[in-house]
């Protein structure tokens, strides 16, 4: 007596079932978030070092590109107070 196993149904390749797809649009979406927050990160973490750049340009003697960079933090830290106190501790963290 033998028994033989059916394969199971191979879905052809190309071809995406509907509960895949959502699947594969929320995984898009969440990946997209994490690399966004990630990247904001690191460019909140960025303007300790760049600090006294950050500061000269502000102050029409460095490069105006940096200052310019850097601003969107500065109205941000304006916007959210909680954030602006943070990004203020952090910067006399860097300048000590």
């Amino acid at each position: 007596m033998s028994t033989t196993l059916a394969e199971p149904e191979k879905q052809p390749v190309g071809e995406t079932s509907p509960s895949g797809s959502s699947r594969s649009i929320w995984t898009l979406i969440v990946a997209s978030l994490e690399r966004t927050f990630i990247c904001f990160c690191l460019y909140t973490l960025s303007i300790g070092p760049m600090y006294w750049e950050w500061l000269a340009g502000r102050q029409a003697r460095g490069p105006v590109l940096i200052t310019a960079f850097y601003e969107p933090l500065r109205l941000l830290g304006e916007l959210i107070p909680p954030f602006g106190e943070w990004l203020n501790w952090y910067i006399r963290w860097w300048i000590l």
